[in-house]
């Protein structure tokens, strides 16, 4: 129905229904935008099949993007015959005059400045009491969009757009304006040539901008090969002055104009709030942009604003090669060197910026060096204080080494928010509490030996973020977190909504890479629906190095020391699946159930040394990872329900059948069995499981591709189940990294 239709069908509702219809129309997919425009008045209707509107001599051909400020539509202007871009400002804030007046700055600011890394803006008009401005319309994607879809970009590549960058600002800032919003979704990549996919290469319809080492790119005008960086065949231009303001104006706009801008990158002064910003602030944007061109990611990930914001304000950004070893060692001191805290820290200007780019030699950090001579202070002060303390001193005050670590219990066996840890031979543990009060309760804490030479921190999760983080890490001596981590995801998962939280449901330590010192295995999970997270995390870089994506709950994790060979450890998981009957809204590619119940349980066994990838189903959908199964080494699961909640769909209909108490099963415990003196169970695994409404269960013995070698129903099972019952339920998807594929097509109900 139309807007009229809606209000025509409920005129006494007409004064509330119009600002849902507002917001409704604000919500449509790009492609009605401008269809709403036309049907608001905000277009004309156009007589050329050609165009989808009119806007005085401009012809409407589609829609780019929309903003905080406006609407963005690709338009033809017909007396000047050339393509531009069209920025309509936003038909509800026509009337706010804040609004309007930002408007027209920007139109006036953006203007007057001629520059080949700035998009021009060719005229500023109002139709009709529509206010637009005419653009110069740029071919090409966004930097945002090349970043997301290959992450850290090539050195030269980088040097070529960032030099652009900085040539566009130090034009602009000559002009006395500061751009004020600087971040890769504002960068228009011109001239960036997208290749087609090789049939050996992944299908990656941006890598065209950049080519491997030894290989050409044809550049546009198709003259001959070229290298990216080495010529101007693709051009950076800098796009939305949307949050400009002149540097030497009086006006200022009535609402806070500190608030505005993208929170990961904006500079401390400028998130503070301080009145007294200039174009120091744009340097620090740049500085994140070239940090995550560097890395494929900015300084500060959060999961809300104000937790980036924190991070801005109190925390010193990882070293890019940390995170990238390849990252050029010039470029990373350059990136530091502009996300300097204080604008003193950072270069003057732009162009005192090209020029250290231009060197290519080392940018010293005034900030980093005033806090390696304030280390080396403290710690001639400490070397003296220790030394003039005495040895009673030093032994009333050291501790040793930490011996174990626990989640206290309360009086129901439930984990609290509390955490001890014991040193030593100590009797009484210290015992951690900074998470009282903060979090519900603490899922699981462990040992963390971060850099081989011993146990030296507690790593703990929790049930609930704080201030967007779910995992933390505690230093031996401290009772603060020395630094902590987000495990949340956005990514669109099908048949759910946007995960709004994520906590951390499970955790091990352990070393799995070989190098000294242990990694954390961290289970991630989203706390309202199925999507789960299965992470290595290096506490070195304190980032997340790789992840296996299951869909639905993991209830233990633990590795298996030398499972692929010598120091080739793998991980071993149990829990549940959701979605091995199928998707509720299937998609082309999506794989057929396995079985019928929608919840049952599985186990698993990872390699954690390339443990990137998707567990299944396996689906095509663009937004899920769909890798070889090299990473997933072992997958089975019992076709029975895993909760009394469980549903089966039984030839179509609705999930409303109820399961049997004496058919679900869920799994009790899981153990190495490899080291056991029963050669029986001396090559795999161990798996217990339990029937919760009638009592009983049965041991699984399972060897290194789950494949059941033995079953002992237990002594406690009242339903009379037999060895063949079990053995009929248990299947494998996946064995040796392969999946079974001719086996399983649709499971019948039990």
């Amino acid at each position: 129905m139309s807007a009229e239709e809606v209000l025509a069908a409920h005129p006494d509702l007409a004064d509330e229904l119009h600002r849902y219809l507002d917001v409704l129309g604000e919500m449509r997919s790009p492609d009605d935008t401008i269809k709403a425009l036309v049907a608001r008045g905000i277009l004309a209707e156009s007589d050329d099949p050609a165009y989808q509107a009119n806007l005085g001599e401009y012809r409407t051909i589609g829609s780019i993007g929309r903003g905080g400020m406006g609407i963005v539509v690709k338009a033809h202007e017909k007396k000047l015959n050339r393509t531009v871009a069209l920025k309509i400002l936003r038909p509800e804030l026509a009337d706010d005059r804040v609004a309007l007046e930002r408007f027209t700055r920007e139109a006036k600011a953006a203007a007057a400045l001629r520059h080949p890394n700035i998009v021009t803006v060719y005229a500023v008009g109002e139709e009709q009491g529509v206010h637009f401005l005419a653009m110069e319309y740029v071919e090409g994607p966004t930097l945002a969009e090349v970043i997301r879809e290959h992450g850290p970009l090539p050195t030269e590549t980088i040097r070529h757009l960032f030099r652009g960058l900085l040539s566009g600002l130090a034009a602009a800032h000559e002009a006395g304006l500061i751009h004020r919003d600087i971040k890769p979704a504002n960068l228009l990549l011109d001239g960036w040539i997208v290749k087609p996919p090789s049939p050996t290469a992944p299908d990656n319809p941006l890598r065209a901008g950049f080519c491997e080492a030894g290989e050409a790119r044809a550049p546009a005008d198709g003259t001959g090969p070229t290298r990216p960086g080495s010529d101007s065949s693709f051009q950076l231009k800098i796009a939305d002055f949307g949050l400009a303001r002149m540097m030497n104006s009086q006006t200022r706009i009535t609402v806070a104009e500190s608030i505005l801008g993208t929170a990961e990158y904006m500079s401390p002064e400028q998130v503070r709030g301080d009145d007294d910003l200039d174009q120091r602030m744009d340097l620090y944007s740049a500085g994140v942009v070239l940090y995550e061109m560097l890395t494929g990611r900015t300084p500060f990930p959060g999961d809300s604003p104000s937790a980036v914001i924190h991070r801005i304000l109190n925390e010193e950004p990882a070293h890019p090669r940390t995170i990238a070893t390849e990252a050029d060692p010039h470029l990373a001191s350059l990136a530091l060197r502009l996300m300097a805290k204080r604008p003193e820290d950072r270069f003057a200007t732009a162009t005192k910026a090209q020029h250290a780019l231009q060197a290519g030699e080392h940018v010293q950090s005034p900030e980093r060096s005033r806090r390696r001579r304030r280390r080396a202070l403290l710690g001639v002060l400490a070397l003296a204080l220790v030394c003039g303390s005495g040895w009673m001193l030093i032994r009333s005050t050291a501790r040793p080494p930490i011996a174990a670590v626990r989640v206290e219990t309360d009086a129901k066996g439930e984990k609290t928010a509390i955490i001890h840890a014991w040193y030593g031979d100590e009797p009484d543990p210290r015992v951690i509490s900074w998470f009282r009060g903060k979090a519900p309760r603490v899922t699981d804490a462990w040992l963390l030996d971060p850099d081989g030479k011993g146990p030296s921190a507690v790593v703990a999760g929790v049930q609930g973020p704080i201030d967007g983080q779910s995992l933390f890490v505690f230093d031996a001596l401290d009772d603060e977190p020395s630094w902590s981590l987000d495990l949340s995801s956005k990514m669109p998962w099908p048949d759910c909504a946007r995960p709004p939280e994520w906590y951390c449901e499970g955790l091990a330590t352990g070393n799995v890479d070989g190098k000294p010192g242990d990694e954390i295995i961290a289970v991630g999970t989203d706390w309202f629906e199925y999507p789960t997270r299965i992470s290595v995390v290096n506490p070195r870089t304190r980032t997340i190095r790789s992840t296996f994506w299951h869909m639905g709950n993991i209830t233990r994790i633990c590795i298996a020391e030398d499972f692929f060979g010598s120091g080739l450890p793998a991980i071993v998981a149990t829990g549940r699946n959701n979605k091995l009957d199928g998707f509720d809204e299937p998609s082309p590619g999506d794989e057929a159930p396995h079985t019928l119940w929608d919840i049952v349980v599985v186990a698993m066994i990872l390699d954690p040394r390339n443990m990137e990838g998707l567990g299944p189903p396996l689906t095509d959908r663009p937004e899920l990872r769909d890798s070889p199964p090299a990473y997933l080494h072992a997958y089975a699961f019992l076709n029975l329900p895993a909760s009394p909640d469980a549903r089966y769909d039984a030839d179509g209909k609705p999930l409303t059948a109820v399961p049997e108490p004496s058919d679900v099963t869920t799994i009790g415990s899981f153990e190495d069995s490899r080291y056991s003196d029963d050669p029986d169970i001396a090559n795999g695994f161990t798996l217990g499981l339990t029937r919760p409404l009638v009592g009983g269960g049965a041991t699984l013995t399972l060897d290194r591709n789950l494949a059941v070698r033995r079953f002992v129903c237990g002594s406690g099972e009242r339903v009379g189940r037999k060895i063949e019952y079990w053995e009929e339920h248990w299947h494998i998807i996946i064995q040796n990294g392969e999946y079974l594929r001719d086996r399983y097509t649709n499971v019948p109900a039990p």
